[in-house]
């Protein structure tokens, strides 16, 4: 089965394992998903780059195509690990733009939220009609003051789609910070944009179906 993979320039993953391409790597198999008992995959390319940032935040990452085997576990759309993993190819790499992760995070937090207010900011700034950080702020206060509601009434997919949607809120405006100039905005940006489409899956979970993740960064990516 074909999968995908992140590596260091020299081919290494976490605490320096080292990868040789067409050479098979086996795990155990126990323990969580986040433990050295898998190797660790994705299911799309683009999925590989959307989550690098809190994942293992490889710096100038390679892609790889991998050949995965044995033992599969998944956690939804979002990481893999497998007990057997073969590096097939390198695959060119290109990078999401910082507006590309914010579409995303938005997109998927709009399959669950139903903020009024905060879905008005939303199509906003999908519009392009106001990008501006005062109003990303003002949507994820409003979202944020709705998640703390529905955790006082125990309503779990409430709450992660609220979560979600403030998450989105906060990547915008943390964007825009970013493209006026402030260095430390772009990296904080791209690691709440997978922390929103977390949230969302965690709210289409306990709810209703959503876009794979993959398929939605792809149309955003192809737009």
């Amino acid at each position: 089965m074909i999968a995908y993979k992140l590596t260091n320039r020299d081919l290494t993953t976490h605490n320096g394992f080292q990868w040789i391409p067409g050479e098979k790597k086996i795990a155990s198999g126990k323990g969580p998903l986040c433990s050295a008992g898998w190797l660790h995959f994705y299911r799309g390319p683009l999925t590989a780059d959307f989550m690098n940032p809190i994942h293992a935040d490889i710096q100038n990452p390679l892609l790889w195509e991998v050949e995965i085997g044995g033992k599969i576990l998944e956690d939804y759309d979002l990481k893999g690990g497998a007990t057997e993993m073969t590096l097939v190819r390198r695959i060119e790499h290109m990078p999401l733009t910082m507006e590309q992760r914010v579409t995303v995070a938005i997109l998927r937090a709009m399959h669950v939220c139903e903020v009024p207010a905060w879905c008005e900011w939303a199509t906003k700034w999908l519009n392009g009609e106001d990008r501006t950080q005062t109003a990303a702020a003002r949507a994820a206060w409003t979202a944020e003051a709705a998640a703390e509601a529905a955790a006082g009434a125990a309503w779990a997919a409430v709450w992660s789609a609220a979560e979600a949607a403030a998450r989105a809120a906060w990547v915008a405006a943390e964007a825009a910070e970013a493209a006026a100039g402030a260095a430390w905005a772009a990296a904080e940006a791209a690691e709440a944009a997978v922390w929103s489409a977390e949230a969302a899956e965690a709210a289409a979970r306990a709810a209703a179906e959503i876009v794979p993740l993959e398929q939605e960064i792809a149309a955003v990516v192809n737009s």
